[in-house]
């Protein structure tokens, strides 16, 4: 990331933040690689891609999977040789790590681990005993697997404190069809803060970050990014903010009375449409799920703002639906909208990206030559 447009400071409440360092323009993008990532089980753990095909597995731990050589021979020499022997032990108790563990073991593992995690705050002491006890438990997983790699086993304190400062400062990375693929870490933009009015989002290409402003940041603001569901209430957000990071926001949204805004436009409304719509969708009702989709626009720009991944994807399924209905004007509306969101928030190598490019070509070869066979 560039050191030129923000500074790390510490805020009382908040622990470590980015803060602008001048003034960022709306669309300005900052990037980052990961320090240590977990992907699932249906990726690859190098590139995090799905492959058509089966995927590679070491033929050692049997953990961990690719999608070629390459990625795999990309894999055992920067991290997976060291912790190939740990896996394969759990193999042979018939146990599969949790993406969580494999991260922390990864961390621990790391050469600059304790200037990495100098840097990382965590909510320890405000995390709720049930999270607390499954930390415990883990821990005890964690130093196996270090006893089992030829490392020294660590104070359970310590291990406490990784998992949490992991668990509050990981994203995941979600897919083209916005599934998560991996939990990644990272040594900057995990200092990044949550707000319910984020002045920044998130895209991801493999392991790589990008945060794109969404607007105009101030010289002196604090850069911040969401990490909850906003289609929801203020007492839905903190909640899971409690639960899982354990603070409660303090941002300008949570701070101010939201009857108004969500006596008018009620999160459910955004939260059950969603699911009416996949229904719809899998029951083949095309004409009922556009209707759905266009009622639920002004609900999604609304709690996302314009320049969001949800907003960009759902103006793609629009442009479908349209598409499939033979509406093309429609079609290449929604899609020039898509592409147009997608440009500034996702990389030219985003697969949505190219979807929505594709589409609104098609549409737009139409609305100038007619259907073939028409």
């Amino acid at each position: 990331m560039s050191s030129a447009l923000y500074e790390t400071a510490t805020i009382e409440g908040k622990g470590k933040a980015l803060m602008a360092a001048s003034d960022i323009k709306e669309g300005t993008v900052l990037t980052e690689d990961s320090v240590a990532h977990a992907a699932t089980k249906d990726v690859c753990d190098t590139c995090l891609k799905a492959s058509s095909e089966d995927l590679l597995r070491c033929g050692a731990c049997k953990k961990t999977h690719y999608c070629g050589q390459a990625c795999q021979k990309k894999a055992w020499k920067g991290w997976h040789k060291k912790e190939c022997k740990a896996f394969k032990t759990l193999e042979e108790d018939n146990i599969t790590p949790t993406p969580t563990l494999v991260l922390v073991f990864r961390v621990l593992l790391l050469k600059n681990r304790e200037t990495f995690l100098n840097g990382l705050t965590s909510h320890l002491n405000s995390i709720k005993k049930e999270r607390r006890e499954m930390y415990v438990q883990m821990s005890v997983l964690a130093n196996s697997l270090l006893r089992k790699a030829g490392e020294p086993e660590q104070e359970l304190n310590f291990l406490l404190s990784v998992f949490a400062k992991c668990e509050a400062n990981t994203f995941s990375v979600t897919n083209d069809d916005m599934e998560t693929a991996a939990y990644t870490i990272y040594s900057t933009s995990s200092k990044i803060n949550h707000s319910c009015v984020p002045n920044m989002t998130a895209s991801f290409t493999g392991k790589t970050v990008h945060f794109m402003a969404i607007k105009p940041i101030q010289k002196g603001d604090e850069l911040t990014i969401s990490y909850v569901e906003l289609a929801s209430t203020k007492e839905e957000r903190n909640a899971e903010l409690s639960d899982r990071y354990g603070f409660a926001c303090t941002c300008s949204r949570c701070g101010a009375s939201e009857t108004a805004l969500t006596d008018k436009y009620p999160p459910c409304v955004l939260r059950d449409g969603n699911i009416e719509i996949v229904n719809l969708i899998a029951s083949a009702q095309y004409p009922a799920a556009l209707d759905k989709s266009m009622s639920l626009l002004p609900f999604m720009v609304l709690y996302n703002t314009e320049l969001h991944p949800s907003v960009a994807c759902h103006y793609l399924n629009i442009a479908k639906l349209k598409w499939y209905l033979e509406d093309t004007d429609g079609a290449y509306e929604a899609g020039i909208k898509a592409v147009s969101i997608f440009k500034k928030i996702a990389t030219p190598q985003s697969g949505l990206l190219r979807t929505a490019a594709q589409l609104t070509s098609d549409a737009h070869h139409v609305k100038m030559h007619g259907r073939v066979g028409v």
